[in-house]
């Protein structure tokens, strides 16, 4: 009666409510095969969970032996960040999850949720709103120490096809696209932060909402930071008469 929870994980028809859930083109597709709908699939919204990871991932999910998998689930009690960036906590599982675990974001600890922290950027360089996402970083203000071993921060798509990050208004380290897993750091601060893969972060479906772009005015960002398109509108950008 439910998309399987390790399989689709965040899509909106799953067994419980996920902050993040999508409605995507498996349940748009269902919904048309009722019979009873007929369904706009402009308006499907993309998932990335399982994206490219093959049979094996598919088949044996927390216990595929296929090295993608390490980037959706976990099997410690750690602490991380969620498998779209979008936030950080525990590593735990859920009574739907098939006794899997993975990386859940703690309620004020979403990274696009300026209600989840303070204005501006933190000790920790944390940062909240709307350009921001998860990294594996220590990266703190020189003189003190903290063990979390992730951290929002604030972020902006370059135009080499990269990221800037940023640890002030005025200070930013950029990963290339080919920086993937690389250790980099700020001179003006203590720790270090690992680059991400970029497509998690500035691919078309999120580098239209950030604090200066916010789907060309077309539509509105949705809450996993996708546009919505509004009427007469669509594509990524919502850019494209309808």
């Amino acid at each position: 009666s439910h998309w399987e929870r390790v399989i689709l994980h965040n899509e909106a028809m799953t067994a419980s409510a996920f902050r993040n859930g999508v409605f995507t083109n498996f349940t748009f597709s269902i919904f048309a095969d009722s019979g009873w709908y007929k369904m706009n699939y402009q308006f499907a919204q993309p998932l990335f969970w399982g994206k490219g990871a093959g049979c094996d991932f598919y088949n044996n999910t927390c216990d595929s032996t296929a090295p993608v998998a390490k980037k959706y689930f976990c099997n410690d009690s750690s602490i991380g960040c969620t498998y779209d960036k979008a936030g950080w906590g525990p590593c735990s599982g859920d009574s739907f999850a098939d006794s899997c675990k993975y990386y859940s974001a703690y309620s004020n600890r979403v990274c696009l949720d300026t209600s989840s922290g303070p204005a501006g950027f933190s000790i920790t360089r944390d940062y909240y709103g709307g350009d921001s996402k998860c990294f594996v970083s220590s990266m703190i203000k020189k003189g003190y120490t903290t063990s979390i071993p992730v951290r929002c921060h604030k972020y902006k798509c370059n135009t080499s096809g990269g990221v800037d990050v940023f640890f002030s208004d005025t200070e930013s380290v950029s990963c290339g696209v080919d920086d993937e897993g690389k250790k980099k750091s700020h001179g003006n601060y203590s720790g270090e932060f690992e680059c991400p893969d970029i497509s998690l972060y500035c691919g078309n479906s999120y580098k239209y909402c950030t604090e200066n772009n916010k789907c060309l005015g077309n539509g509105v960002c949705d809450i996993d930071n996708t546009c919505f398109c509004s009427q007469g509108w669509k594509g990524p950008a919502c850019d494209q008469k309808a």
